[in-house]
């Protein structure tokens, strides 16, 4: 299996100046899952979670952190939610798993390429 690695650091100041896919959840479960597939066909992708992370193509960021929303990251091909909640409170999931995500689209849509994908994947 092939895994890239990229020639920098990335960091939420970091602008990605080729077209990408994120990973939002990409760290573990699912995610993690989705990201190794890529990097089995040599596709670039990042992954975006709230753990830390020494892989140069990890950016630690936060759903529910709104000033994280506003992150550079280039032209976007597909962007995967699998990020999970493991709160008992419903209304903290339904901000993690909904409202935070179409937020972050919100925000990103301008840097979305023509035929981009947006993916949800939930589970318990």
């Amino acid at each position: 299996m092939s895994y890239l690695h990229a020639n920098y650091n990335l960091s939420l100041n970091t602008k990605i100046m080729v077209t990408n896919t994120l990973i939002i959840g990409g760290t573990r479960g699912i995610g993690h899952e989705i990201s190794k597939v890529f990097n089995s066909y040599q596709l670039k992708n990042y992954t975006l979670s709230r753990r830390k992370n020494n892989k140069q193509s990890h950016i630690q960021f936060d759903i529910n952190n709104v000033s994280n929303h506003k992150i550079k990251l280039g032209k976007l091909k597909n962007i995967i939610f699998c990020q999970r909640s493991r709160s008992n409170n419903p209304i903290f999931d339904y901000e993690t798993m909904i409202i935070n995500p179409i937020n972050f689209i919100n925000q990103q849509k301008k840097n979305l390429v023509s035929g981009s994908s947006i993916i949800f994947i939930g589970s318990n």
